[in-house]
């Protein structure tokens, strides 16, 4: 035997005690709250107290408008996942048909090396390109692989914004594919 202390407006039960601990004097309830005797320990998290007897909790209705926009944020958050894998894969420089990595490492010795060449400190070196072949940075290839970057950067940026409003139009965003169109 178990007793359950309950709110007597919602029916949520606040704590369960066994029988041989509790006996009702032993505890004075704060108004709205009450205690009821039942067989069973109850689970709270699916089961409340309803005219004083303990019953399942009903289901949560579900919006299938909140639904559809969790799902879509679902989606989303996965297009610009794939956004960022295709703009940190490499780019083709189609001078040296080579491609050049992308990754934010990379980015990061680009722009310093970018800044060295506006300064005018920066020598010609050997880069080491995705194929593990090197060619000879210079600032005009490094202005071309910065032109490459942006475009592909910019153009990726464009096929998400069209993934997602042509998601945001479909029943079930789950199953857009939005595989399409990236470079």
């Amino acid at each position: 035997m178990f007793f359950v202390i309950y709110n007597t407006e919602t029916g949520n039960i606040t704590q369960t005690v066994s029988a041989p601990f509790y006996m009702p004097e032993m505890f004075v309830l704060e108004e709205g709250f009450a205690v009821l005797e039942v067989d069973k320990q109850p689970n709270d998290d699916k089961e409340h107290i309803k005219d004083g007897v303990l019953v399942a909790k009903p289901e949560p209705i579900i919006d299938p408008k909140v639904t559809k926009v969790l799902e879509q944020d679902k989606v989303w958050d996965s297009i610009k996942r794939k956004r960022l894998s295709q703009i940190t894969n490499g780019v083709l420089v189609e001078s040296v048909n080579k491609t050049f990595h992308t990754d934010s490492m990379s980015a990061i010795q680009y722009s310093t090396i970018a800044g060295m060449a506006a300064m005018g400190t920066y020598q010609t070196v050997n880069w080491k390109v995705m194929d593990n072949s090197w060619v000879l940075l210079t600032v005009e290839l490094l202005k071309e692989l910065q032109v490459a970057i942006s475009v592909k950067t910019n153009t990726n940026y464009e096929v998400a914004e069209q993934h997602k409003a042509a998601m945001l139009l479909v029943d079930n965003p789950l199953e857009y594919d939005y595989s399409t169109n990236w470079v």
